[in-house]
């Protein structure tokens, strides 16, 4: 979208993307990464975006290829790269809960082969679960849904991990949660 102000900030092993117009829309700072790793980081090879002739064009800082950014693709340059979310804290009031379920509502049915994606949660932001993998869906499967069932307990408040690589090209809309309250 040409209507983004973002501020990047290239490291050797991955780039910082301020984002000016998501801060001024909710009130505090957004900030996010961009690696173009399958695992761990990378340098992001997309770089010096210019909007021109209705799309984002960008250039590999490792060769001489030019290219655009689409919504067709999620590879870079034909590799797989990795995308990976959290969330925010999921605060129970001090109170326990089970978390039933988990589910990434997402417009699926658009990748060629089963990728999948995976599911972790914190409850101190230091460690994390094993993580959870479920496919994504194939080609087609548009009614494909992406939960996860008995995600184990929380005693005061949790954050969730999603993870998945450009195999998953999908579009996620929200999270549902199921909770069940613990009576401490």
């Amino acid at each position: 979208n040409a209507g983004r102000l973002h501020l990047r900030v290239h490291l050797p092993d991955r780039t910082l993307v301020f984002d000016a117009t998501t801060t001024r829309a909710v009130g505090e700072p957004v900030w996010f990464t961009l690696t173009s790793a399958a695992h761990g980081f990378s340098k992001y090879l997309g770089r010096s975006p210019l909007w021109c002739y209705d799309r984002w064009i960008v250039g590999d800082p490792s060769s001489a290829k030019i290219g655009y950014l689409t919504e067709s693709v999620s590879t870079h340059w034909g590799e797989v790269v990795r995308w990976e979310f959290g969330t925010l804290i999921a605060y129970n009031e001090g109170a326990g809960a089970v978390v039933q379920r988990m589910e990434l509502v997402a417009l699926t049915g658009n990748v060629a082969a089963q990728a999948q994606i995976s599911m972790a949660y914190s409850d101190d932001g230091e460690t994390w679960s094993a993580e959870r993998p479920i496919l994504s869906g194939g080609v087609g499967e548009r009614a494909k849904r992406l939960v996860w069932l008995r995600c184990g307990t929380i005693r005061n408040w949790r954050i969730m991990r999603f993870r998945g690589d450009s195999r998953a090209h999908i579009s996620i809309a929200r999270l549902d949660a199921q909770f069940e309250a613990l009576v401490y």
